[in-house]
């Protein structure tokens, strides 16, 4: 009977364990969500990055030309985009003095022309 009871105790407790680690792991999902900003490249920028979006670490807000200096360090032919590539958030350009957040996605868009 006493083992009976010690081992109910164990897979109680197996169990609590399992759900603690369960949720442990959803946190730290979801943290590192957290502080990745997708970031997607558009015409010339995207030819210069050589791919199409990046995941770019991001521990908190930051102002445009932070993002600048944190992209251009992991793509530094990008620092000729900056002054003619407009960001955009949510499919809507940023007004100067937004801040960026580490759960947007930003655009890199170029000048573009056509007809």
């Amino acid at each position: 009977m006493q083992s009976k009871l010690l081992l109910n105790d164990f897979r109680r407790g197996t169990s609590k364990l399992l759900n603690i680690f369960s949720e442990y792991s959803k946190l730290n999902v979801n943290a590192l969500a957290a502080i990745f900003m997708k970031v997607l490249f558009f015409a010339q920028a995207r030819e210069v990055a050589g791919c199409g979006d990046y995941f770019l670490k991001i521990e908190k807000p930051m102002s445009e030309s932070e993002f600048w200096i944190a992209l251009v360090d992991v793509f530094p032919g990008l620092a000729s985009q900056q002054k003619t590539a407009r960001l955009a958030r949510r499919e809507t350009y940023l007004q100067k003095n937004e801040l960026l957040h580490p759960d947007d996605e930003i655009a890199v868009i170029p000048p573009v022309s056509g007809g």
